[in-house]
């Protein structure tokens, strides 16, 4: 429990670290932040988050110390999270704070990519965030456990607006997305934008030869296209991202893949 004015002491931190890291089965994760300024104040995590990562939970830390912590989504599949989410704010009226402050809850159902090896996963997200009296974010509390691809399927056919890549168009099941992950992981944004004759992207097609087979190969080529009014939403995903790539390449085609390792 607690209210939204963030944690407490340091006694209480260390208890609530030890609580969730004798729990395998859950990743969690929390970020507090200073209200005022939203600077980030204290992190917190388990090894089940670092081990769906593919890393060790002393390396997440560091990299988050450093800002050089690698994504968790590939990066089509984290722009898809970023348009659902925009829709769904656009359409939602989050409750307002209670005096002692409140919590805004968000549930959701993605593939996730781990580091090493290299493999993805599909998971159950959940992300709580802690708002104090004035509607200030005091921290960000994040809950992952991996699915299987039946019950990933399962979420998909009940509540399709909690699943972003199926709800933007992306209809492959969740035993597709983990075997075309590698292919997925090949192909870059502005590839798959530029290739896809009905996104009416203004760049130029693929120019190599190699570009063009990671395209064919990847599964977001059969994913997105000829499914009807998803098309559309598919073609506003690709050029979107795109367009953003093209802009700024390093913070989107780059932000699933992080460093390379030494």
């Amino acid at each position: 429990g607690g209210d939204g004015e963030g944690l407490a002491g340091g006694g209480l931190l260390e208890c609530l670290e030890d609580l969730w890291e004798r729990d395998a089965g859950e990743g969690f994760m929390e970020f507090a932040f200073d209200p005022a300024t939203q600077r980030r104040t204290h992190v917190m995590l388990n090894s089940r988050t670092a081990a769906l990562a593919g890393m060790h939970k002393e390396e997440v830390l560091a990299r988050l110390a450093a800002h050089e912590a690698p994504m968790a989504f590939l990066p089509l599949d984290w722009f898809c999270v970023l348009l659902n989410q925009t829709f769904y704010l656009s359409v939602a009226t989050p409750a307002s704070p209670s005096p002692r402050g409140g919590f805004l809850t968000e549930l959701m159902y993605i593939r996730m990519a781990r580091r090493w090896p290299p493999g993805a996963c599909v998971a159950r997200l959940e992300g709580v965030k802690g708002l104090n009296a004035r509607g200030e974010v005091t921290h960000v509390r994040f809950l992952s456990t991996p699915i299987t691809p039946a019950e990933y399927d399962d979420a998909c056919r009940r509540c399709p607006e909690a699943c972003p890549m199926y709800y933007m168009g992306d209809l492959r099941t969740g035993e597709e997305l983990v075997c075309d992950f590698a292919a997925d992981s090949a192909a870059t944004i502005v590839e798959l934008a530029a290739a896809t004759a009905w996104s009416s992207c203004p760049w130029p097609r693929p120019g190599s030869k190699a570009a063009a087979q990671r395209v064919a190969a990847s599964g977001y080529s059969r994913a997105f296209g000829g499914r009807g009014l998803l098309q559309g939403i598919a073609a506003t995903v690709l050029y979107l991202a795109g367009r953003v790539a093209a802009v700024a390449p390093s913070r989107l085609d780059n932000c699933g893949r992080g460093p390379a390792s030494s």
